[in-house]
């Protein structure tokens, strides 16, 4: 029995990049379109379905302004497109007939998921914004570095998992708004 499944897979994409330096300020915005898809005989019905990872759009602004020489605030948002996955879109009772073959052979399983076409759903848009105030000086021993942040500024719920309890779909959220607090010391 061959458990493993071969096709073909391919990727393109555009990416640009914009930056704006200037005495105290850094501006850089990034986008990137892209499509990753694949293609299996067995797998699909034979049709194309995007890759797990297959995310079109990914657009990322960043930004550092020097408060002082030793003082700076930098921020990052970024915005994605959501992971495509395969997502269980019903569940059936078995035919009567199927149930009988069941039963003689000693299993119970009544109950068939349905799942629909592979990767053929979209989890919701990523967005996060980071926000942090630095401060950092140069001592006997290297550089050193404090700074005071917040992830996920807006508390946006980003979902990696979507799942169906009591008929009612939940989403696992990762990275609440979270604040934080950094030390970090490079030697010369």
């Amino acid at each position: 029995m061959n458990l493993i499944e071969t096709g073909i897979g391919e990727s393109y994409g555009l990416e640009t990049m914009f930056v704006l330096n200037f005495d105290r300020l850094m501006f850089n915005i990034n986008y990137t379109w892209s499509r990753s898809l694949r293609l299996f005989d067995n797998l699909n019905f034979g049709k194309e379905f995007p890759f797990m990872y297959d995310r079109p759009h990914d657009l990322k602004a960043f930004g550092i302004y020097k408060l002082s020489k030793k003082w700076k605030i930098s921020t990052v948002a970024t915005y994605k497109s959501g992971n495509a996955t395969t997502f269980k879109q019903s569940t059936t009772i078995n035919g009567l007939e199927y149930q009988n073959i069941l039963a003689l052979s000693g299993v119970n399983q009544y109950y068939f998921d349905y799942y629909g076409g592979r990767n053929s759903y979209r989890l919701p848009n990523y967005f996060r914004w980071d926000i942090d105030l630095s401060y950092s000086y140069e001592g006997n021993w290297g550089r050193y570095v404090l700074k005071f942040g917040v992830y996920n500024l807006t508390n946006h719920h980003n979902a990696y998992k979507l799942s169906v309890d009591n008929g009612k779909i939940v989403s696992e959220n990762l990275v609440p708004l979270m604040p934080y607090i950094s030390y970090s010391w490079r030697l010369r």
